[in-house]
């Protein structure tokens, strides 16, 4: 079977490039097309090297087969690396068209690298992102004695969801429309000893209660369904600049707090609670992103206050860090 697959290999590359011609698109492509035939004849060389070795009665039959495996294995390693880097000339987004044609003796072959084809319209990606929260305070607020200590860097939010990306105009065009669903996880810890709750129908930080001494831990973490929309400003290429600009609007699906006591005893607890907390059922927001197509920076902005009308508090939250496309 390997005998048959090496002896398949030799005859594929005799009759497809023996005497090929290949017709580039520029100095890139021209190059690696060159090494790609420099590398044919130089195997073509070996073997017809060896065969009059093993006609010479150099080389025996089972040393011909294993300098001719070696060859073939060397001559594929140098012509996956040459193909690799011919397709690296294209954008994902493009293909290359390849052509074969044959004259009727089947002896002389012609290699066409096509135009490139049109560019998908639509490309889909796994969107992943996170980074701290930021609670801005606006105007309403209540006393500093139940004013929360909110602590960003103990605080991470992010989104994670699928993301399509639909271009607007030709092959050329650089607008693009990103939209889709996404999975909004927000944190929101804090330092001071403060845990949340709902009071005569309104959110309220307060002190801990009579049975615990200390809140080692005070954490609240929102989950909510998301819709963006994003113009996005992108070159073909890999490592062309990408900015994107938009907003959002989406749906809380629930709400949930943590939290750690420890007891005037030295006795410790956790309390995992699930609730709402009179945070807003829809949020909206803006957002924006500047980096290269796999990666950016990026910072939202949520328009919508956490919290529903209420006499205690008015906070927005803002997150930035980094994003990845799959």
């Amino acid at each position: 079977m390997k005998r048959f697959a090496l002896q398949l290999c030799m005859l594929s590359v005799l009759f497809l490039f023996g005497t090929g011609s290949v017709q580039a698109q520029d100095d890139h492509t021209t190059s690696i097309v060159s090494q790609m035939k420099e590398a044919t004849k130089n195997f073509e060389s070996e073997v017809k090297e060896l065969r009059s070795k093993l006609e010479s009665g150099e080389l025996n039959k089972d040393s011909f087969e294993d300098s001719m495996e070696e060859a073939a294995d060397k001559f594929e390693e140098k012509m996956e690396a040459l193909g690799e880097a011919l397709g690296d000339k294209y954008d994902d987004d493009d293909e290359a068209g390849v052509q074969i044609a044959t004259d009727s003796s089947g002896n002389k072959v012609k290699i066409t690298l096509g135009e490139k084809k049109d560019r998908k319209r639509t490309n889909s990606y796994f969107l992943f992102n996170f980074g701290p929260t930021y609670l801005i305070e606006g105007t309403i607020g209540v006393g500093d004695a139940n004013k929360p200590d909110f602590s960003p860097w103990k605080s991470w939010s992010g989104n994670m969801g699928v993301i399509f990306s639909t271009r607007i105009g030709g092959n050329s065009s650089v607008f693009n429309i990103n939209y889709g669903l996404e999975f909004k996880f927000t944190s929101i810890e804090i330092n001071s000893d403060h845990r949340l709750k709902v009071e005569d129908g309104n959110p309220f930080y307060v002190p801990p209660s009579p049975y615990a001494s200390t809140v080692s831990k005070s954490e609240f973490r929102r989950y909510s369904l998301v819709v963006p929309v994003q113009l996005r400003l992108a070159g073909s290429g890999e490592n062309k600049l990408n900015v994107m600009l938009g907003g959002y609007g989406g749906l809380r699906l629930y709400g949930i707090q943590d939290l750690k006591f420890k007891s005037m005893d030295g006795e410790k607890a956790e309390l995992h609670l699930k609730d709402d907390y009179q945070t807003n059922t829809f949020l909206y927001g803006v957002s924006a992103a500047i980096g290269q197509r796999w990666w950016q920076l990026y910072a939202d902005y949520e328009l919508s206050n956490l919290f529903e009308d209420n006499p205690n508090y008015e906070y927005n939250i803002l997150n930035a860090g980094v994003q990845f496309f799959f």
